[in-house]
């Protein structure tokens, strides 16, 4: 993260979500939305293959400039101090840095770079495509609780049914909370439990075990069937399965001391580029630049 950022501390919950943003210049940008891919439907597949997805709304064009500013900016500013130098300082005698083909070493690293930042992307999608799964799962299970408990239920068991139906309502709402920084509960389920479910929860040290614990207990009461409870308890063993993988994908990041020499390595490379982009590019060289550090 750059320097010159800072997370607002300022947060306005809007119903199923929090709002957040990281860019301090501008907080109404949310780069949530920026990288957020939704769910798609038959409406937004005509539009992904439609050709008109190769032109970019002015919105996003906005975000992504206001997202991105720093690292062009700074390629933007290297390339102006190498303009000064070259103007300015050679003519006084100071030595020509460019005379000589700058261009070969950049050559030889773009290879390195390219293989860098390759790892660096699978990585980050192969977590992110891990966490998508996650949420699926997590969808299933819901779904297929619901189905074991109506389909299983006694007839004076329906307020139990109710129940389970609560809390399986939040179990997506409570794992959010469990992995994010937004450790208070959030305003659906405020609005979905009762005082008593409430303060339950609110106490629990490790909220998503809790939720666990309610709807095995509540699972037990609902059905006799000793067959039912088992397809029931394994379902729920899955949703602390997936717990534990949020948990893991919080917890252990991508190893520090490789993105840091990722990120060193990119940030050199493009901070000596404008030196060895001049005798070619010469007053085009911050716009040559600022492209390539945005790309």
């Amino acid at each position: 993260m750059w320097p010159w950022r800072r997370k607002l501390s300022s947060k306005k919950e809007l119903g199923r979500e929090y709002y957040f943003s990281h860019t301090a210049c501008f907080p109404c940008i949310d780069s949530y939305d920026l990288f957020a891919d939704g769910s798609a439907d038959w409406d937004r597949w005509q539009r992904l293959k439609s050709w008109q997805r190769h032109i970019p709304t002015p919105m996003t064009c906005f975000q992504v400039a206001v997202w991105y500013w720093p690292p062009v900016l700074l390629a933007v500013g290297m390339s102006g101090f190498v303009a000064i130098y070259k103007v300015v300082c050679e003519p006084r005698g100071a030595p020509d840095i460019t005379q000589h083909n700058l261009t070969i070493p950049f050559s030889l690293t773009s290879t390195a770079l390219a293989l860098l930042l390759t790892f660096r992307t699978n990585s980050a999608y192969d977590r992110w495509w891990e966490a998508r799964k996650i949420l699926g799962g997590m969808l299933g299970v819901t779904r297929d609780l619901m189905r074991q408990a109506m389909t299983s239920a006694r007839p004076d068991s329906q307020h139990l049914v109710a129940m389970m139906g609560r809390w399986v309502i939040a179990m997506p709402y409570i794992l959010r909370t469990h992995i994010t920084e937004f450790q208070d509960v959030p305003l659906p389920l405020k609005k979905l439990l009762n005082d008593r479910e409430l303060a339950f929860l609110t106490a629990a040290h490790h909220r998503p075990a809790a939720v666990s614990q309610v709807l095995s207990d509540t699972s037990m009461a609902l059905t006799q069937s000793d067959y039912v409870y088992g397809l029931m308890s394994a379902r729920i063993s899955q949703y602390a399965d997936f717990v534990a993988a949020s948990e893991r994908l919080l917890r252990q990041p991508i190893p520090t001391a490789y993105t840091r020499h990722t990120s060193r390595f990119v940030i050199i490379w493009i901070l000596l580029l404008p030196w060895a982009l001049w005798n070619s590019c010469q007053w085009l060289t911050p716009f040559v630049a600022g492209g390539v550090s945005f790309l």
